[in-house]
């Protein structure tokens, strides 16, 4: 798959997504066990937005300097804000919680 169609790709998936977006408040629970809040959030988002762009978790990486993910060789780079705010808004990913 070229960048460019892979950035359309992504610009469809998440144009879906708003699309079929309603507002709901889902608060992460409470989690008492070694992994974070943060790191818990960060692997969700990141399989969210694998499923967004059809492609494996394992593919997508995390620059926690500048808070974008973004998948190696390839022209896709989604600010960390974003990515949360399309995941909150999305009514049909399978692994909402």
């Amino acid at each position: 798959m070229t960048r460019k169609h892979l950035m359309t790709a992504l610009a469809i998936s998440l144009t879906v997504l708003i699309a079929g977006c309603d507002k709901e408040n889902n608060a992460p629970e409470n989690v008492e066990n070694s992994i974070s809040e943060k790191e818990i959030e960060l692997e969700t988002l990141t399989n969210f937005l694998a499923w967004a762009v059809s492609v494996p978790a394992d593919s997508i990486l995390f620059d926690d300097e500048a808070q974008i993910f973004y998948m190696h060789n390839s022209d896709m780079h989604e600010p960390y804000e974003r990515v949360k705010r399309f995941y909150e808004n999305a009514t049909e990913y399978p692994g909402k919680r």
